[in-house]
């Protein structure tokens, strides 16, 4: 299910307006903030991290601009208001933290005195909050349905059986980004560091690790899928299969790239394009971006509901 255009054009306008309002707010201040000034903060407060004020109040500006534009992008396509809703916070979370950070600094002489307190970004947090809120209970106007194609069941040798084995992995230009965004995040930590940006590279490179790569293989028990750590290790069983189709993916359909879920569906999200989808008991959903997602569809069509 994808959303009509006017969606994502109110929920995107109210994003920018947070984005916005954000970046004038803090603007005004940076000419009253120190330089350096802090940019950082622990768990009490205090400040632990300085950059020139006009370089942080940009790089925050591009950090929402860019939340913005996925924000957008997702509301475009998703099939899941919720999940835009989750976007729309995480604006809201970013934007509050350009405008505390720019709150903390201004009339200080030195940033070492700044300390960041809730009512900094308060407000706009709140209003980041009601936002996904609103993009959450109110739902758009649905448009038709994705078309998909259900290949026929495989053929079976006399006394024999069919099994496809595959993989999801993310393209090889996504695999160059992602390269170049954890070099990016390693420089960053030995520049500052910080044992925040540490944590941050650290967690960036197990989820891009862990989201990346699944082996999966298809037979009379059903779809197993597996990932790069070999967890999850999981078993779609052919009995709880009702069909298996090919159709075209979106990856905001789901959220984004990497292991999704939502209420009643799962996907395996590597790339956009052509995917295989399980259509299970229950009105439940598996999908995958695997190789050959026509030859896993034969196989699985095969051996749909049987019983072992």
């Amino acid at each position: 299910m994808t959303f009509t255009a006017r969606y994502p054009l109110v929920t995107g306008g109210l994003g920018a307006l947070v984005v916005a309002g954000a970046a004038v707010w803090s603007a005004l201040r940076v000419p009253q903030s120190p330089d350096p000034a802090a940019i950082h903060f622990d768990l009490q407060g205090v400040a632990d991290g300085f950059a020139a004020p006009w370089a942080a109040w940009a790089g925050m500006l591009a950090l929402n601009v860019l939340l913005l534009a996925a924000f957008v992008a997702t509301a475009r396509v998703a099939s899941s208001r919720w999940i835009t809703a989750t976007w729309a916070f995480s604006l809201g979370v970013t934007s509050a933290v350009q405008v505390g950070i720019a709150t903390a600094n201004a009339g200080l002489p030195d940033a070492a005195a700044a300390r960041l307190e809730f009512s900094d970004f308060a407000a706009t947090l709140l209003f980041g909050v009601g936002l996904a809120v609103f993009i959450g209970l109110v739902p758009p106007r649905p448009t038709i349905d994705d078309a998909a194609r259900t290949p026929a069941p495989a053929e079976v040798p006399a006394g024999g059986a069919v099994a496809w084995a595959g993989a999801a992995v993310y393209p090889a230009g996504m695999r160059a980004f992602l390269v170049v965004l954890v070099l990016a995040m390693v420089a960053l930590t030995i520049v500052t560091a910080s044992l925040f940006a540490l944590g941050a590279t650290a967690l960036t490179v197990a989820a891009v690790l862990f989201a990346g790569g699944w082996r999966l293989r298809a037979d009379a028990a059903g779809l197993h899928y597996t990932g790069i750590f070999g967890w999850p290790d999981s078993l779609v069983p052919a009995a709880e299969i009702e069909s298996a189709e090919v159709f075209e993916l979106r990856p905001g359909q789901w959220g984004g790239w990497g292991y999704r879920t939502q209420p009643g569906a799962t996907a395996l999200v590597t790339r956009g394009g052509t995917a295989l989808r399980l259509r299970l008991t229950g009105g439940r959903t598996f999908a995958a971006t695997c190789s050959d997602p026509e030859g896993a569809a034969a196989v699985l069509n095969r051996y749909a509901g049987a019983r072992a």
